[in-house]
């Protein structure tokens, strides 16, 4: 026959082996956020630098279709190739006089 009180403290027990355990758990969980916080804090870092150089890589890829996209205006179309001389580096045909008006501010 079991005494009560034998009962009692075994439920006792139970109860702080139970809360001991929680403890331990939240206390690892916090050692293991506290050990991959710096990771995780860099690679958020390092996550906006890849963006900000695809954003860069992405720009200089419009700048390169732009420029191809001229070249083949001048290589292929004299009347453009004209208008950009005209307009660009101010050239003039023969007996032409070139007038420029200053903008207003």
């Amino acid at each position: 026959m079991r005494h009560p009180d034998n009962q009692e403290s075994t439920t006792v027990w139970q109860a702080v082996s139970r809360c001991l355990l929680w403890a331990v758990t939240i206390v690892c969980v916090c050692i293991c956020l506290a050990l991959f916080k710096p990771q995780m804090n860099r690679r958020a870092q390092l996550d906006a630098e890849i963006a900000e150089w695809r954003q860069k890589k992405d720009e200089a890829r419009a700048v390169l279709a732009e420029s191809e996209r001229r070249r083949k205006w001048v290589e292929t179309d004299p009347a453009y190739l004209e208008v950009w001389l005209r307009d660009v580096l101010d050239l003039a045909k023969e007996g032409e006089t070139v007038f420029h008006f200053p903008l207003e501010p």
